[in-house]
């Protein structure tokens, strides 16, 4: 289990690099979410669950080092260990193709920031999310217990090794995307799950979609191209 911090926040900074106010800071945060909100309904991306998973957990204690009017951009954001934070839109639309649900457990391979696992807690999944990187798990804890978010078990673990995390489970978030996509991922998934990943073909990244059949085979749909940073396999942990 990745250990537990003390929860506090970050602070912002204005170009120039001094605190900006309380108050400004907060008016910034509201703006820029309604602002994101309506352009997820001007995308057709309310699923209800999400969209209002979106409206309740704030993105700043997840990325305390970014001004709050690029926290809702679509942009990748950078985060600690040279790794980047997905930007919301193309994060929106994955929770929405992977139709999470209330009542569901779901293993996410790759903690990052943390947000994502926070905006499926709040849509009322159960998480288990895995992270090679003891820095980013240790941070997303922090947000999480800063927020009291219920339903996440967070774990230092290679994602892409053969793991004995027990299933099952009903979805699979893939947190990058892959040239070669381990059999073992898939192990868990019960008949009719859903799995949802970027898969690298050539030199082009896809969102790609399986769904598991009534015999345990995952079937593959191609989304379309995705911005999503590629992963490895055998990667030693690291701190």
């Amino acid at each position: 289990m990745i250990p537990q911090g003390e929860a506090r926040a970050g602070h912002a900074l204005r170009e120039g690099g001094n605190p900006a106010p309380r108050a400004s800071l907060g008016e910034a945060n509201d703006t820029a979410l309604a602002r994101f909100l309506l352009d997820l309904r001007s995308k057709g991306l309310t699923e209800p669950a999400i969209f209002n998973a979106f409206e309740r957990v704030p993105r700043a204690p997840f990325l305390p080092k970014i001004r709050p009017g690029l926290l809702y951009a679509p942009i990748n954001l950078p985060i600690a260990c040279g790794e980047e934070a997905e930007d919301p839109f193309s994060l929106a639309r994955l929770l929405v193709l992977a139709r999470i649900a209330p009542g569901q457990r779901v293993l996410e391979i790759g903690t990052g920031s943390g947000f994502s696992a926070a905006l499926m807690a709040a849509a009322g999944a159960e998480v288990v999310t895995l992270e090679r990187f003891a820095t980013l798990g240790v941070a997303a804890m922090r947000a999480f217990n800063l927020l009291g978010l219920p339903r996440i078990t967070a774990l230092q673990a290679d994602g892409l090794a053969r793991r004995g995390v027990g299933g099952p489970f009903d979805r699979l978030i893939i947190g990058g995307a892959l040239g070669i996509v381990p059999s073992q991922l898939f192990e868990g998934l019960v008949p009719g799950g859903i799995a949802i990943g970027g898969r690298v073909r050539g030199e082009e990244t896809c969102l790609t979609l399986w769904r598991i059949d009534a015999q345990g085979f995952p079937v593959e749909s191609d989304l379309g191209p995705a911005r999503m940073t590629r992963m490895r396999a055998k990667l030693p942990l690291a701190l």
